[in-house]
């Protein structure tokens, strides 16, 4: 085996501000996994609640980051939190809104 050197950015993660909002997050339909959308950094999270464990994707738009749900088969509930949380991670962020 062949090492190489390659050089590796650090992974886009998910805001503090909005881990810490609850519009930006929704359990899936069976409660597996915890979705998480953060369009001030463009990344999508699922948090997998029985494991403990985190996979990122990004930089991803939030229609690209739905597309991946689905090809995944991660399903949401149609419910009111669901119309909450399409609505929080389809507005810009503050900072991204023009003045």
């Amino acid at each position: 085996m062949t090492i190489r050197k390659i050089r590796i950015f650090p992974p886009r993660l998910p805001h503090p501000d909005t881990l810490a909002d609850p519009r930006y997050s929704i359990a899936d339909r069976e409660q597996t996994w915890l979705v998480v959308y953060c369009p001030r950094n463009q990344v999508g999270g699922l948090y997998h609640v029985e494991h403990g464990l985190w996979t990122l994707q990004g930089p991803v738009t939030a229609a690209e980051f739905l597309a991946a749900l689905q090809r995944r088969g991660i399903e949401l509930a149609e419910c009111e939190d669901l119309q909450t949380w399409l609505d929080a991670i389809t507005t810009p962020p503050p900072e991204a809104r023009p003045s």
